[in-house]
């Protein structure tokens, strides 16, 4: 494509993250329905499995746990060793979403990753309030 364009083609190698599993982490503030927290398989997964739970906005590890228990994929997260790490970003993410993006009617984490480096936030799609988009 590039030679066709006149471009010089050149290829960029970078590092992949390697991934053991994705998941999707969604936060919401409905002021009718109240505030919450999708957790779930993720990627591609969300739509063809639909493997997710909800719960309240989480504060503490173990409000993330108990919305992993009640999805296959998060109750995976659970057995695996980054178990903790996991619960832990989640919980961050959660607390900037409630303290520091007030602006936001949502915020889709999609994918999250957890694999041998660790968790990563690979996506992440914030929606505004109405009011607040020009």
């Amino acid at each position: 494509i590039a030679r066709r364009s006149g471009i010089a083609p050149h290829v960029r190698i970078a590092p992949v993250i390697p991934i053991e599993q994705e998941l999707i982490v969604t936060f919401w503030r409905d002021a009718k329905e109240g505030d919450g927290c999708l957790i779930g398989a993720g990627g591609v997964q969300v739509e063809q499995e639909g493997d997710v739970a909800i719960g309240r906005l989480p504060t503490t590890r173990e409000q993330v746990a108990e919305i992993l228990g009640k999805s296959r994929a998060g109750r995976r997260v659970l057995a695996s060793p980054r178990a903790d790490a996991f619960c832990t970003v989640v919980v961050q993410l959660s607390e900037a979403f409630i303290a520091d993006l007030p602006d936001l009617r949502e915020l889709e984490c999609n994918p999250v990753t957890i694999g041998p480096t660790g968790v990563a936030v690979l996506d992440a799609l914030p929606a505004a309030h109405a009011e607040h988009v020009n």
